[in-house]
């Protein structure tokens, strides 16, 4: 995946708040474990304290807590009940960390700005269609500055494949859960990641023009594995698919990397 290559050369905050939204999306699916919510509080919070934008996860924890406790495990409240006091806990020492130390709480105020203001072009469609476009290239690849893009078809082509198997593996494993209360249960909470997500950059464009892949790179954990399900059970009927499947797609890869160094690269640096 050439962006993503060209992202995680280098330590930043987006590679580790991705790494930590992976790891608590990875826990929060192990469904039937009441006392894995302490540890999700835990990540929780270090995920939020590495990049603000992971604040959606707050959402989706404590509706992924009352509905597991509620509806799935109701003989085990108990055990929920203080697992979810132990995660409420450490949220709460969150919320006192990002009020009263100095530098958290700044780093607070500047990021309200981004969801407490309007940007007038963000509401044309115009400005909605150039933040689509914008975010499939840098998707795929846009170096430097996101001044040097890979050509558009290549990222539409990408992400079609990508839309369209996730849609497809969602299909087949909410239609495959319809008797396994806990399976559809992880495939709600893994689209309401993904929404939380969305809502969140969705928020931060209507502030500024700011249309980063970057920024939603904690969605790759459920979108993979959705277009994971998608891809396998479209060529499972054929023989050695377990093999040529991810041989395709490495070699595929490989060479886009390839491609791209000495055609877009290597040209805009010499």
């Amino acid at each position: 995946w050439p962006q993503f290559v060209f992202m995680s050369r280098a330590i930043s905050n987006d590679t580790l708040a991705t790494a930590l939204g992976a790891l608590l999306l990875a826990l929060l699916l192990r469904v039937g474990q009441p006392r894995r919510y302490v540890w999700l509080g835990l990540l929780a919070c270090l995920a939020i304290l590495t990049k603000i934008t992971m604040v959606f996860v707050i959402g989706v924890l404590l509706l992924g807590f009352l509905t597991e406790s509620a509806f799935l495990y109701r003989a085990r409240r108990r055990d929920y009940l203080w697992s979810g006091v132990g995660m409420g806990g450490l949220l709460l020492v969150l919320g006192g960390l990002l009020l009263w130390q100095p530098t958290l709480h700044e780093h607070l105020r500047l990021s309200e700005l981004s969801f407490t203001t309007l940007r007038p072009e963000s509401l044309t469609l115009t400005y909605w269609w150039h933040v689509f476009t914008w975010t499939l290239s840098s998707g795929w690849a846009r170096y430097g500055w996101m001044n040097l893009p890979a050509p558009q078809w290549q990222a539409v082509l990408w992400w079609g494949i990508i839309a369209a198997a996730s849609l497809f593996g969602w299909r087949l494993a909410w239609g495959a859960s319809a008797h396994v209360p806990a399976r559809r249960w992880q495939v709600a909470m893994a689209m309401l990641w993904l929404l939380g997500l969305a809502a969140v950059y969705a928020r931060i464009n209507v502030n500024r023009f700011q249309p980063q892949f970057r920024l939603i790179l904690a969605s790759l954990p459920a979108l993979c594995a959705l277009a994971a399900v998608g891809m396998t059970q479209a060529v499972r009927r054929w023989s050695g698919w377990q093999v040529a499947l991810p041989a395709f797609l490495t070699l595929t890869l490989f060479l886009a990397n390839g491609w791209l160094i000495w055609r877009v690269i290597v040209p805009a640096y010499r």
